[in-house]
């Protein structure tokens, strides 16, 4: 319902009665959730493998595209003449960890691409060993095409210089900022190192 209303899902899961009741969206969750009587059926062991193939991996793709889209944001930035110095929040590990990200996420895909393929202990290629590790690519396909069709925007990549780095960011005072930026640093230089790391992974 949320979906809808934001504009990234079907009007229709919007809908609410004069109650106040969302009846599509309760609907959708109340057939999604009658899988769980699968786990009454003789192989439902088979199933969740399926169902876990669906997005098992997706998870190093979507960090992947992730670090991808930071480093995309902080090219943009750089274009525009501008820094991480004008954002409320920056990345403790910068655009070094969000490479460092990327390469992980990609290489471990690599691999199991591989593995699927060619499983360990077996001959040659197999068919149901490879769609078992790499249902979700086709899944996350279908999503992204659905996606393009449903807003009419059939770009994969926007131009760096067309991000737009500002609708929807409230009022920031650059110098208040940059101070507040600046103390924390004065800060946590005259901290322990232990408390240092600490504030560095948390």
């Amino acid at each position: 319902m949320s979906l809808s209303q934001q504009g990234f899902g079907p009007d229709i899961l919007g809908y609410v009665d004069r109650q106040g009741r969302p009846l599509v969206a309760v609907v959708i969750v109340l057939i999604v959730g009658s899988l769980c009587y699968l786990a009454a059926y003789s192989k439902e062991g088979e199933v969740f493998t399926w169902m876990l193939a669906s997005y098992g991996l997706s998870s190093f793709l979507i960090w992947g595209c992730i670090c991808v889209s930071h480093l995309r944001f902080r090219y943009a930035l750089k274009l525009r003449g501008r820094g991480p110095n004008e954002l409320p929040f920056a990345s403790q590990s910068g655009i070094i960890g969000s490479v460092f990200g990327a390469l992980c996420s990609f290489l471990i895909l690599a691999i199991e691409f591989w593995v699927a393929l060619f499983p360990v202990g077996e001959n040659g290629p197999n068919v149901q060993s490879f769609f078992k590790s790499w249902m979700y690519v086709p899944v996350m396909v279908c999503l992204c095409l659905f996606y393009m069709f449903w807003k009419k925007d059939y770009r994969i990549l926007l131009k760096s210089r067309e991000i737009d780095l500002d609708t929807g960011r409230g009022p920031v005072d650059l110098t208040l900022l940059r101070e507040e930026v600046a103390e924390e640093k004065a800060f946590l230089a005259a901290c322990p190192w232990y408390y240092r790391f600490y504030k560095f992974w948390c």
